[in-house]
């Protein structure tokens, strides 16, 4: 009887063993997910400058421009 009862606490004990190493490699995976998104975006906003910025710029300055004349 007690030859089973350390069998199956030896196997619950792998088996919560290889349920850590999962959870643990699964936080990583997460990690490393998270980094390279914020990444691409932090690319994407250097390589593209917001277009709307120009055309609301040249219409401010044209508005002020025909407001001084």
């Amino acid at each position: 009887m007690d030859n089973k009862k350390s069998e199956f606490s030896e196997t619950v004990s792998d088996m919560s063993r290889i349920a850590g190493a999962l959870a643990g490699a699964t936080v990583v995976a997460g990690k490393k997910l998270i980094r390279y998104l914020n990444d691409l975006t932090i690319v994407d906003t250097i390589l593209k400058p917001p277009a709307d910025e120009v055309q609301i710029t040249d219409s401010k300055t044209s508005r002020t421009n025909t407001e001084v004349d």
